[in-house]
């Protein structure tokens, strides 16, 4: 497995990648109703994310793409940006890829670049089936919250931080 900087052209196989896992991963967790509408929108690669230079993906022997997780400064919500604070986007390992430490190791090269550019703390909007992984990574649970979907429905997840510094 090599971890690399992603760019626009990877676009489609980060698309596949997602397309692949989150329904698999996230069926047992979530409406079937909800689910299928969150879908057409959290499994699609997101440009902003791949030119920012703060997100990554594996690749495989092959090449091909088998997870992919980066960071931002900006909110995903609010696009607001608060001192010190980083926001976990848009994680996921290749179902068939999944403990690995594929996820934690695209985790820690975010956590060095972020403590480079005085980051203190990361927040990130976990899915109920991402929970475990990120309290494995040192997150602890802030509070419920719902992610609104363009129907009205909403996703159920879960805001989570961890401190940087020791």
């Amino acid at each position: 497995m090599k971890v690399r900087t992603a760019n626009l052209t990877d676009k489609d196989g980060i698309d596949e990648l997602l397309g692949k896992t989150f329904p698999a991963l996230m069926k047992s967790h979530y409406d079937p109703e909800v689910l299928q509408e969150a879908l057409q929108f959290i499994s699609k690669s997101r440009p902003e994310l791949l030119s920012s230079g703060t997100y990554y993906v594996a690749t495989d022997d092959q090449e091909k793409i088998i997870g992919c997780g980066g960071w931002t400064k900006e909110n995903p919500d609010t696009k607001d940006v608060q001192t010190g604070t980083g926001h976990l986007r848009h994680f996921a390992t290749h179902v068939d890829h999944t403990r690995q430490g594929i996820g934690r190791k695209i985790f820690e090269i975010c956590q060095k670049q972020a403590l480079n550019e005085k980051i203190s703390k990361f927040e990130c909007f976990s899915t109920i089936n991402a929970k475990k992984f990120y309290a494995s990574l040192g997150f602890k649970t802030i509070s419920p919250m719902h992610a609104k979907l363009p129907s009205g429905l909403e996703l159920p997840c879960v805001l989570m931080r961890m401190d940087l510094t020791p």
